[in-house]
C-alpha cells in the first residue's frame, strides 16, 4: 500500500515537470557574438531550457575578427532566418551560426600623383576571391611595379585573399625629350615690308598632347 502511495505521488510530481534539454548556441568560426531572446552571448553558449519552450535566437552582423578581417553571416544550421523562433525538442540539442570570414585589401599609388590604382581606396573581399588589380599612369608617368604583398610590374594582375592585404602602385616620372627641330626652309634675306613663310619639323616631345614643340623665329 505504501508503494503504491509513493508510485502515486510521484507520477503527480512528474506530470508538473518540464524535462530540462541542455541547448547550445555556436558560431563558425567560434568566439563570436549570439544574440539570445535579447541578451548578447559569446559563442558557444549552453543553456539549461524546459522542453517545449521557445527562445530567439540571432546574430550581429558583420562582427569584427583582428585587424583587417571581418565576419559576415551566411545561415543558421537549423535554416533559420539571421533571427527566428526556436523551440526545445527533449534531447539536447546545437544551432550553430555560420560565418564568411573576409579580409580588406588597400590600395594606393606611389607616388600620389603618378596615377591610380583599381580598385581604389579600402573594400572587402570573401576570403580565398581572387580580385583583379590594374594601375593606370598619369600624364608624365608611367607604370613602374607593385609593393607589399604583389611584386613585378604585370597589369592588370591578380591577388587571392588569404588575408588583410596591402597593396601599392609605384610609378615614374617620364624623363622630358624633345628632338631639336629641322633647320627651317625658307629665304635667308628679304626686303623690309615683305612677308615669307618659313616652315620646320622633326621635333618630337615624349610627354604626349599638350606638350607638342612650339617654334619662335627672331
Amino acid at each position: 500500500m505504501a508503494f503504491k502511495i509513493f508510485l502515486a505521488l510521484l507520477v503527480i510530481f512528474l506530470s508538473g515537470y518540464a524535462f530540462a534539454a541542455q541547448i547550445t548556441i555556436a558560431t563558425d568560426p567560434v568566439g563570436l557574438q549570439v544574440v539570445v531572446d535579447g541578451v548578447s552571448y559569446p559563442a558557444p553558449y549552453t543553456f539549461d531550457w524546459e522542453a517545449g519552450s521557445v527562445h530567439t535566437i540571432s546574430v550581429v552582423s558583420p562582427q569584427d575578427g583582428p585587424p583587417g578581417t571581418r565576419y559576415v553571416f551566411y545561415s543558421w544550421s537549423d535554416g533559420g532566418a539571421p533571427e527566428h523562433q526556436i523551440k526545445v525538442a527533449s534531447v539536447s540539442d546545437i544551432y550553430t551560426a555560420n560565418f564568411t570570414t573576409q579580409y580588406s585589401l588597400t590600395t594606393g599609388a606611389s607616388p600620389a600623383g603618378g596615377g591610380m590604382v583599381s580598385p581604389s581606396g579600402t573594400n572587402r573581399y570573401d576570403s580565398g576571391q581572387s580580385v583583379s588589380i590594374s594601375a593606370a599612369a598619369s600624364v608624365e608617368y608611367i607604370f613602374w611595379q607593385w609593393l607589399w604583398h604583389l611584386s613585378g610590374s604585370a597589369n592588370p594582375t591578380f591577388l587571392i585573399m588569404n588575408g588583410p592585404k596591402s597593396v601599392t602602385g609605384q610609378f615614374v616620372a617620364i624623363p622630358e625629350t624633345i628632338t631639336v627641330p629641322n633647320t627651317p626652309d625658307g629665304p635667308t634675306s628679304g626686303g623690309a615690308g615683305s612677308s615669307y613663310t618659313f616652315s620646320t619639323g622633326g621635333s618630337v616631345s615624349n610627354l604626349g598632347q599638350g606638350h607638342s614643340p612650339e617654334y619662335r623665329f627672331d
